[in-house]
């Protein structure tokens, strides 16, 4: 798909910056096992630290760039309180190559389907006035489900032979690469210049 002009698109899954997700995470694990009530004490306090207020400012300018459309204080609460606080300590490089070992990939094929699927409904969604695609990446992949169920289950079959796969673990397997793929060309269409 060849742009010449910026395409925004509305922001359904933001991501902080390294410096603010660091600052979450250490926040989170020195109140991880901080009652309810407490919890949201320590946190009233700490979004009034200086430094803490000047990078939650930050990220919300940054999220308002980004098009993102949410409550950002709510978001933020929400990430410490249920994501941070809750993910597990452990060896990330051990994980990886595990996860490395037991890797079975989707075809270059369907990969190529996902993407050519992704870069059509992005502008099919576009709202040339303000020059927004509003379409989310779940409305997407059920579209996409719906377009391409043969190839879809030719894959599975595939998968099958290689690897055994319980049915959840394959529409996972789908629906998150699918997902992954439409937020990275859903950046790079927000990255391009005129």
């Amino acid at each position: 798909m060849q742009q010449t002009e910026q395409i925004k698109l509305q922001t359904y899954r933001f991501t902080y910056s390294n410096e603010f997700t660091k600052e979450l995470e250490y926040f989170s694990k020195i109140h991880k096992y901080d009652d309810r009530k407490t919890f949201k004490e320590e946190w009233t306090k700490w979004i009034q630290e200086e430094n803490i207020k000047n990078l939650i400012e930050i990220e919300k300018q940054k999220s308002i760039n980004e098009n993102y459309q949410g409550d950002m204080m709510d978001k933020i609460f929400k990430s410490v309180r249920y994501y941070y606080r809750k993910k597990k300590e452990t060896n990330k490089e051990k994980e990886k190559e595990e996860e490395n070992e037991n890797f079975t990939g989707l075809s270059k094929e369907l990969l190529k389907l996902m993407d050519e699927h992704i870069y059509e409904i992005i502008k099919t969604h576009l709202d040339k006035t303000i020059n927004i695609s509003k379409i989310n990446p779940a409305l997407a992949f059920d579209d996409f489900c719906n377009k391409h169920m043969i190839e879809i289950t030719d894959e599975i079959f595939r998968l099958k032979d290689k690897i055994i796969l319980k049915e959840k673990e394959v529409n996972t397997k789908f629906k998150k690469s699918y997902k992954n793929r439409f937020y990275k060309i859903r950046m790079l269409l927000g990255n391009q210049t005129k």
